[in-house]
């Protein structure tokens, strides 16, 4: 139960509350315009400041956190488990909660600071109130998938206008698994089914991405197939990596190879060199000694045709006998014979001996070869090795693959049994918890009956996902409707959970839930919750704007502020401040 809420400022429209029904009230008064409204009178803040001290985030409270507030200090009296405490939290160091009154016998783990004040960190917090007001013990809330103070004290006191869409979801994008466990948690079935489901979801989504991954050729060429498949690209890659091996395991590498190998190409080269020049002698010799046999064929008969014929076409110039001529012409074919013989001998000795170079080169080349024949080079060693590496990782990547294959098959059967299971352990637990639900259920169609002619209806299932919930009014569509089954809902939590020994104690509507509500059904709800409240021992606070009530006699009394925002003093905070957005 809250008993008061206050501020460390004189401006702040103090908040004294008592068990049963609390109205804060946003009065139209005369000197308001059309123009102005109730929404900055401070209603929603006041949400904003009970969240802000039951350990929310300041990053979600926007109406806090503005400039104008980092002096601020917020505080709010509690009653829990019969003890009377006070929680004060700073805007400018909103990472403790100070602590005074019977914290002692309320078993929390507090510090204390050098001013001897006790404090505890916002995480420790909320863990000490998931078990204060739910029962949840700190190894439950640290389970995945488990309920937690913060999100189950969200159905109690409802944020912003998105938590009066749905009964069962108190912001539009919960997910799932979440509605599914805070709503069994609240409702008295076994939670824990619900965090199994997802948990099997979560094994179903991981074998997805598996499958997924193989059927997407992961591994690049070998990817792909069935087991059977893939592990005869196996043997076949195995047979190869063993003669791989037995190759590497056989492999010689001489220390000197790569100076044997260039000693043998120069070798060979010179050998071509010799050989080449050899060709060219012979030809040349061959030249030589058909020039030596042609020299001399009558060539005299034509020296003194020459000389005759001479004699007649330039007297005066040949002066020379015929004799003198033949002589010279003698020793020239003498001295050209001697050239070419010579010649001829040198060209001979020559390809002999390269002929001689040629062999001995030969020779010697072949005893390299040889060498090289029987060891490998470095090169060689190197590449055979990578090869050999780049087999054996196909070979792990197959293996990788039918595990991941192996994996996906067995955890396949293995899900599909354990969701029958779960989905079978379930339903048996549904079975014996019928009190339960019909407790629920009687509950929700007495509150939906008080505001409306027919008595709604509260659905719980269990299905193939996990429970199922849902909710009927008659005449349900109209957005009014949608937010009484969020009233009636909410109540009957509250008239759950009043009588259990770990409670919240009270039920918080922001005038939100109201909005787009018929005043009849405003004023009906209000009464309901007034004795209903009264009757189980819990409190239940209203923010109402004026114009959607009359507040006659009969609920005057619970009227514990009024706000109004014809003045920046009339609003809850008494100042009007910019917000940071």
């Amino acid at each position: 139960m809250i008993k008061a809420i206050y501020a460390n400022k004189s401006s702040f429209k103090r908040v004294d509350l008592k068990e049963g029904l609390n109205i804060i009230l946003a009065d139209k008064t005369e000197q308001s315009t059309v123009k102005d409204s109730r929404n900055g009178a401070g209603k929603s803040t006041l949400i904003e400041i009970i969240h802000f001290c039951l350990g929310a985030s300041l990053r979600n409270g926007e109406s806090i956190r503005v400039d104008g507030l980092k002096e601020w200090i917020f505080f709010m009296d509690l009653i829990i488990q019969g003890e009377e405490i006070t929680v004060s939290r700073e805007i400018a160091d909103p990472r403790k909660i100070y602590l005074k009154g019977n914290v002692d016998n309320l078993n929390i783990q507090y510090k204390t600071n050098d001013k001897n004040e006790k404090y505890i960190l916002v995480k420790e917090w909320t863990t000490s109130l998931g078990y204060l007001m739910f029962g949840l013990t700190p190894e439950e809330q640290e389970l995945k998938y488990s309920p937690s103070f913060r999100g189950l004290i969200s159905y109690f006191v409802r944020r912003k206008k998105g938590a009066f869409l749905n009964p069962f979801s108190h912001f539009p994008q919960q997910r799932e698994w979440d509605i599914q466990v805070s709503n069994a948690f609240l409702l008295d079935l076994n939670w824990e089914y619900a965090r199994r489901w997802q948990t099997v979801k979560d094994n179903e989504k991981t074998l997805d991405q598996l499958k997924k991954a193989s059927n997407s050729g992961l591994v690049k060429g070998v990817m792909g197939g069935s087991i059977g498949e893939l592990e005869a690209q196996k043997v076949r890659l195995e047979t190869q990596a063993i003669e791989f091996k037995a190759q590497l395991d056989n492999f010689k590498i001489h220390p000197q190879y790569k100076d044997i190998e260039d000693k043998a190409d120069a070798l060979t080269t010179d050998i071509h060199k010799d050989t080449n020049d050899n060709i060219s002698d012979r030809k040349l010799i061959s030249f030589y000694e058909k020039s030596l046999e042609e020299e001399g064929t009558n060539n005299k008969s034509m020296i003194i045709s020459i000389y005759e014929e001479s004699k007649i076409h330039f007297p005066d110039l040949v002066k020379r006998k015929i004799e003198q001529v033949e002589e010279f012409h003698d020793q020239v074919v003498k001295n050209r014979k001697e050239f070419l013989q010579l010649e001829i001998e040198r060209l001979k000795k020559d390809v002999t001996e390269r002929d001689t170079r040629i062999k001995s080169n030969s020779d010697k080349r072949a005893e390299y070869l040889q060498i090289l024949s029987d060891y490998g080079a470095l090169e060689e060693h190197t590449k055979l090795q990578q090869q050999y590496v780049n087999q054996m990782a196909k070979i792990n990547e197959i293996d990788n693959a039918l595990d991941s294959l192996r994996t996906f098959e067995q955890g396949k059967s293995s899900l599909k049994i354990e969701k029958e299971v779960l989905q079978q352990e379930a339903r048996n637990d549904y079975y014996e918890r019928l009190n339960q639900r019909t407790k629920a259920i009687q509950l929700f169609n007495l509150n939906s009956q008080a505001l409306y002619a027919e008595p709604g209806e509260l659905l719980i299932d269990i299905g193939k996902t996990g429970f199922k919930f849902n909710v009927h009014i008659n005449k349900a569509g109209s957005e009014g409707i949608e937010h009484m089954k969020v009233f009636c809902y909410d109540l009957m939590l509250s008239q759950i959970w009043s009588g259990k020994p770990h409670s919240t104690g009270f039920l918080v509507h922001d005038s939100s839930i109201f909005d787009p509500v018929d005043e009849r059904q405003v004023e009906s709800a209000v009464k309901l919750a007034k004795k209903e409240s009264h009757e189980k021992g819990f409190q239940y606070i209203c923010l109402l704007n004026s114009d959607k009530i009359q507040i006659g006699d009969e609920l005057e009394s619970f009227v514990r502020l009024r706000l109004t925002d014809n003045s920046d003093e009339g609003g809850l905070l008494g100042i009007r401040v910019q917000s940071e957005d």
